[in-house]
């Protein structure tokens, strides 16, 4: 199996569409994807970003939303200027890790939800099962569970040209 980054966009829109339809899930649709960065810069994440536009441009008339899921750069860059609230500094990536290639920055993000506890426990079991890209001693698993609360404890999104804005009615 190729890695989303190795497939064709337009077959994996296709394929989407299809399963979309074909399990009687009607339209409108709405599609979170990641931001141009991939979040954090991972090559499939950045695939996600591309499919999510190039899905609201072909689809548009049965996905009016489009909302892009990031990480909050300033959250970050405000973290570790306090000094990464006592971490072992040799385990955080340097500030320039952080640069304009991750995540976006606050004023570009319009909500964010809180994960409960349960999700926020999921979420690091989750980035664990990557241990080809993470180690457990590597950030951001090496950080205790308050200050991975701190910085991860949030989900932030971004929408994206609302192409029928009539349909928002409530922000979240």
């Amino acid at each position: 199996i190729l890695a989303l980054g190795n497939q064709k966009i337009s077959e994996v829109c296709k394929v989407l569409i299809e399963n979309l339809l074909d399990n009687k899930i009607n339209p409108p649709f709405i599609l979170i994807s990641y931001d141009k960065n991939g979040g954090y810069g991972h090559m499939d994440h950045k695939a996600v970003h591309k499919i999510g536009r190039y899905f609201q441009k072909k689809y548009k008339n049965i996905m009016p939303f489009l909302y892009e899921l990031t990480i909050n750069r300033h959250l970050i860059y405000e973290w570790l200027s306090d000094g990464g609230n006592n971490s072992d500094l040799k385990l955080i990536p340097k500030l320039s890790y952080w640069s304009s290639e991750f995540g976006l920055p606050a004023k570009e993000i319009a909500y964010y939800y809180n994960l409960t506890e349960k999700q926020l426990k999921l979420k690091r079991k989750v980035l664990s099962a990557y241990k080809l890209q993470i180690n457990p001693n590597e950030f951001p698993l090496s950080l205790s569970l308050n200050n991975f609360r701190k910085l991860f404890g949030k989900e932030f999104l971004s929408p994206v040209n609302l192409i029928f804005s009539k349909y928002l009615k409530t922000k979240f």
